[in-house]
């Protein structure tokens, strides 16, 4: 079996992005760790961890990739960034 996914937007919430990888006919996706342009997150309600995860189960989701924001660089020489 094919893993195939595409890199989506949490914006409404990650349950909501799953139910998006669904809709598209994909099994899996990427998804940034937290703001790409700086370092601001959100916490999820259980609620929608347990429907995040139900998705995954149901429609046998393959390995779900976390993005690091753009503002991480461990190659750079400076210690700051």
């Amino acid at each position: 079996m094919l893993t195939i996914g595409a890199h989506m937007s949490i914006a409404g919430g990650i349950a909501k992005a799953a139910e998006k990888v669904v809709q598209m006919g994909a099994n899996t996706m990427q998804v940034f760790s937290r703001n790409p342009r700086g370092s601001g997150y959100k916490t999820y309600s259980e609620k929608e961890i347990s429907r995040f995860l139900q998705i995954r189960e149901e429609h046998h989701f393959g390995p779900v990739l976390a993005h690091a924001p753009y503002t991480m660089n461990l190659a750079s020489p400076k210690e700051s960034v």
